[in-house]
């Protein structure tokens, strides 16, 4: 193809044939030299003029895996480890359950005895309260038509990132509570015994130590309910530094961990699992649970779950506002679990 009347420094070019390139990169040198005085030929100006890649954009060459990764955080675990109540109706404002005490005893006594003791039955409530937990999410319309530009669940990202946040949340309230609504956790209950290890520093015992300790936990508990099956624990909870402790190797005989023989040989705890949380309840120190995993025991009250109520327009922009509503953890047998600290 010919293209005359291409002026380009009072010259005239011919774009066809090998040499056209050339010639204009002759004439742009000149260029470059007479109205900057520089070198065309440093570094900073050379122009890479190859078949092929020079005629791609680096965007084009540029591949996007269409899986998309979300940030990684600790695990949300209070609903595993605690039963969940969901009986109390959102709308209550507190909780209420009632406890029946015997009162006076039996005694032996004579025939024709006339001053036989009394015994009564005394109730008490105990009273929980009830907090809301929210957050919102939104976008606009402009949101909208680029998230289905470029083909992302805009919605059902921001929705999954609220729930996630919800969820969190009561993760936290309900293993160390809220002090600003005077609410206290799983963890740091003051009325659940916490009991002296007879080693007492983890990090610088022996595995059969380690064992003894376990097992200490569980007879000072038996002994507390009177070793009453209903009442003995079935779980243990360790903090992360316990927990790979506890994973060594019992002695050099043995290929199983000092959990493992735990289990194995414990009367009733049967499982065992960590979570974060223990890392720092005991005054920025870890603190270890061992309790029976039953609502007669200890329940997590959840008065509404996570819902998200309809979008709230506001000019080009729609807001979607979260809820849920929970009562904290309702010990009802505080004399069944047990804490300790390892370190």
């Amino acid at each position: 193809m010919l293209i005359e009347g291409f002026r380009f420094n009072e010259e005239t070019i011919r774009l066809d044939g090998e040499g056209a390139w050339g010639r204009m990169w002759d004439m742009a040198a000149r260029v470059i030299r007479d109205t900057w005085g520089l070198d065309p030929n440093s570094e900073g100006l050379k122009v890479r003029t190859d078949a092929g890649d020079s005629y791609f954009l680096e965007r084009q060459l540029k591949y996007v895996f269409t899986e998309r990764l979300k940030e990684d955080r600790a695990p949300a675990k209070a609903m595993l480890f605690l039963p969940v109540n969901t009986e109390v109706p959102s709308g209550a404002k507190t909780h209420v359950y009632q406890i029946l005490r015997t009162v006076g005893e039996a005694r032996v006594i004579t025939d024709y005895a006339d001053d036989l003791p009394p015994v009564d039955v005394v109730q008490s409530e105990v009273v929980g309260k009830l907090i809301s937990i929210g957050n919102s999410f939104g976008w606009s319309i402009d949101d909208l038509r680029a998230a289905a530009f470029a083909g992302q669940p805009l919605q059902t990202d921001k929705m999954n990132a609220a729930a996630d946040e919800v969820e969190h949340t009561i993760d936290r309230v309900s293993s160390i509570g809220d002090v600003a609504n005077n609410i206290v956790g799983f963890l740091n209950n003051p009325n659940v015994p916490v009991i002296t290890l007879p080693t007492g520093s983890w990090p610088t015992a022996d595995p059969e130590q380690i064992l003894d300790d376990l097992i200490h936990m569980e007879e000072t508990i038996a002994t507390a309910v009177f070793h009453r099956a209903d009442l003995m624990p079935d779980t243990l909870i360790l903090d992360d530094a316990s927990w790979r402790l506890c994973r060594k190797r019992l002695n050099e005989y043995s290929d199983q961990s000092i959990l493992e023989v735990f289990l194995k040989t414990s009367a009733t705890v049967k499982n065992a699992d960590v979570w974060h949380r223990c890392n720092t309840v005991n005054a920025g120190g870890p603190r270890i649970v061992m309790y029976r995993r039953d609502p007669s025991i200890v329940r997590l009250i959840i008065a509404q779950m996570f819902e998200m109520l309809p979008p709230q327009a506001n000019n080009l922009y729609f807001k979607v506002p979260t809820h849920a509503k929970i009562g904290g953890v309702d010990v009802r047998k505080p004399y069944t679990m047990a804490y300790a600290h390892p370190n």
